[in-house]
């Protein structure tokens, strides 16, 4: 982080997309982090509501039950599980809309998916698919890092089913 006269650099307002390697680097899981005008910074993620066991190829179906797609938001510091302020990361253009705007939706979407009890799948509904379609679905720029992050293209929810959630 940059300093001037001694005191670190406030972070800007906005919305960036975050990789944390997994599985001995072998993919990436994603997770955003949201700075509030007040310089408040939010993590959001998606992963499993329970343990399971994974296979020794993420092609095969996982050994064990990790239940449905779990959306958490904390304060992004120390003790956040994807705390990780060396990251590779990405900046996301919010096309316009303010920050305050996005993290509403982010929140209705994470609602939206939660409801709809969507089993958490290592290679496929997971983490990356819940960054992806909280940018896709509240209009932002969908970007990550390049990086391996399988199931970042694949919606979770549809324009028509978040409308009609109340």
């Amino acid at each position: 982080m940059a300093e001037q006269q001694g005191k670190p650099e406030k972070p800007k307002p906005g919305v960036r997309v975050e990789a944390t390697p997994v599985f001995f680097g072998l993919t990436n899981h994603l997770a955003l982090v949201v700075t509030d005008e007040s310089a408040r910074q939010t993590g959001i993620r998606g992963g499993p509501s329970q343990r399971g066991v994974i296979s020794p190829s993420m092609t095969d179906a996982p050994e064990g039950n990790f239940g449905p797609i779990r959306v958490d938001e904390a304060p992004y510091q120390r003790g956040f599980v994807d705390y990780a302020p060396d990251a590779p990361k990405v900046e996301v253009d919010t096309k316009g809309k303010s920050v305050g705007e996005v993290s509403a939706c982010f929140r209705r979407v994470g609602r939206v998916i939660a409801a709809k009890n969507i089993e958490y799948l290592p290679a496929s509904t997971n983490s990356n698919s819940v960054v992806g379609t909280m940018l896709r679905l509240c209009d932002c720029e969908a970007v990550k890092p390049t990086v391996t992050a399988p199931g970042f293209e694949k919606n979770l929810v549809t324009k028509d089913e978040l409308d009609k959630f109340q």
